[in-house]
């Protein structure tokens, strides 16, 4: 007796010889119904074709009769033990692939925490939000670095509250756009965020003090 059904084989040579029966050259849609609503796992549907199961589309129209009896005769039925060897299996990765990335995300921050330690000023990451698909939810954009003081370095200079990688730029009319970055988040939020924008953390690198 297979362990992915609780139905004796005595109880399954019953349905199909029922099903058999009702054998038509056409698709019961009343049973199709069944079988395509109702989760089951293809090791249960195995144990009652008596062959391996790939699909209600592979199997002929009396055995998808056959499914939907079994189904209706037997609603609780059990996790295979491959099944739960499989799902075992899945969590024990996914825990896995969170520690790894957890250990990846650490690493990330104590390197961004080494290098805001050696610039001249104090700063904090920003977020800036930019336009996403309005119909996922999905929203873009990078993480920037803001200055919380004033900083002159050589040629460089930014003012509080602008992004390190922000530089003047003109605008179609030739006027100067006072802030070509308005989706920036400038205010700290008391996340400690990781800067992703390639662009300030190049000027960091290259304002950073000497480790």
């Amino acid at each position: 007796m297979s362990d992915a059904t609780n139905l004796t084989p005595a109880q399954i040579v019953v349905l199909h010889a029922e099903a058999y029966a009702q054998r038509s050259p056409f698709v019961d849609p009343a049973a199709l119904r069944v079988v395509m609503s109702t989760h089951f796992h293809t090791e249960w549907a195995a144990a009652i074709l008596g062959h391996p199961y790939q699909g209600w589309n592979h199997i002929a129209n009396w055995e998808i009769v056959l499914l939907a009896l079994a189904l209706k005769a037997e609603p609780d039925r059990p996790t295979p033990a491959v099944v739960a060897e499989r799902q075992e299996r899945a969590r024990r990765e996914m825990e896995e692939a969170e520690r790894a990335r957890q250990v990846r995300y650490q690493a990330e921050l104590d390197a961004w925490h080494v290098l805001r330690d050696r610039l001249p000023i104090k700063v904090t990451v920003g977020h800036n939000w930019t336009i996403g698909h309005w119909e996922s939810g999905y929203v873009t954009g990078r993480d920037h670095i803001v200055a919380q003081e004033e900083l002159r370095v050589g040629r460089l200079h930014r003012a509080v509250r602008q992004v390190l990688c922000e530089t003047p730029s003109k605008t179609t009319s030739g006027r100067r756009n006072k802030d070509p970055l308005r989706g920036v988040d400038r205010r700290d939020d008391g996340e400690d965020r990781i800067p992703t924008c390639v662009a300030c953390l190049r000027v960091a690198e290259r304002i950073a003090r000497p480790a």
